[in-house]
């Protein structure tokens, strides 16, 4: 049996979700932290502190999250600050929580891990 078999996740629909929308380790720090915070928002600088990525290498992956439906992005007029918090219709939603409970189960984190550091260009440039 192939590596690429061995690495397929159980759910297709989370495979693709995978591959198109969280594609990328910071992507899925991202997912995850607006899921398990989805009521508030947030500026880039706590999401930043949060996180501890910087600010630039955050601030592309969130505007293609935004641009897939799963965060949502809003001016906020007291402080003249871009804010973010978890988005999306109830379709895309569901899809997030099949994804997040997908990756709580430990074999499927692994694939997941694995899958998005195969495909990483810093993680090849560094090996």
């Amino acid at each position: 049996m192939s590596t690429d078999k061995l690495m397929m996740l159980k759910d297709e629909n989370v495979q693709l979700f995978l591959t198109e929308t969280a594609n990328s380790l910071i992507k899925l720090d991202l997912i995850i932290y607006f899921h398990d915070k989805s009521s508030s928002w947030y500026d880039l600088e706590e999401i930043s502190v949060f996180m501890g990525r910087s600010i630039e290498v955050l601030d592309s992956e969130l505007e293609e999250l935004v641009l897939k439906g799963i965060i949502e992005k809003s001016i906020c007029s007291q402080k003249i600050k871009t804010v973010y918090r978890y988005g999306g219709d109830e379709s895309t939603r569901k899809r997030v929580d099949s994804f997040i409970s997908s990756y709580n189960d430990y074999i499927e984190r692994l694939k997941i891990i694995c899958t998005l550091l195969k495909n990483d260009s810093a993680v090849k440039n560094v090996v």
